[in-house]
């Protein structure tokens, strides 16, 4: 049987959710936010800047990630149990992991919300082989199944200004969270 087990990821490519291209955070967590956190303050007559508004986004997100960490650990929250396909002839080369919640290292949720079949027996291959190489897997070994967080740039919206390009950019509206 698979265990699972978590640790942490982060950025756009979209497709996310399922075997998705992202950025992942360093597995050792360097990469968390700062626990110590500042906020805007809104004297009468403030040019609000889009600094402002993302610093705005990283106070209160950066509270919650803090909490998470610090308060509840990382860990599987509830689910995400992991069994056998459900087609017989499949179950050589498919796990399914079921809906639930868990929390990475770095206090980010990482929420399944259908049930997800994973390739395992590619994923082991690939492992396998870069590590060992052309050797022969003989044996009994243990298999460790891990979810990464990652974050979706989603609703390309063109920008009027953008600072670091001279032409009619479009940066994403929205980020989705997803693994």
């Amino acid at each position: 049987a698979a265990r699972s087990s978590m640790a942490a990821a982060d950025d756009a490519g979209c497709g996310c959710g399922s075997h998705s291209t992202s950025y992942v955070h360093d597995p050792n967590c360097a990469s968390c936010p700062p626990a110590q956190l500042g906020f805007n303050t809104f004297p009468m007559g403030k040019l609000m800047l889009d600094r402002d508004f993302q610093a705005e986004q990283d106070f209160f997100r950066g509270k919650h990630l803090r909490h998470n960490r610090y308060q509840h650990g990382s860990g599987i929250g509830c689910g995400l149990e992991v069994g056998p396909h459900p087609t017989v002839g499949c179950r050589d080369t498919y796990v399914v992991v079921e809906p639930g919640q868990a929390v990475d290292c770095c206090g980010q949720e990482i929420v399944l919300l259908r049930p997800e079949v994973v390739p395992l027996a590619d994923l082991v291959k690939q492992a396998w082989a870069a590590e060992h190489g052309e050797d022969p897997m003989t044996g009994t070994h243990t298999i460790q199944l891990c979810l990464q967080y990652a974050e979706c740039a989603t609703e390309n919206v063109p920008v009027i200004y953008a600072d670091c390009s001279c032409d009619d950019a479009c940066r994403p509206n929205r980020i989705v969270e997803s693994y």
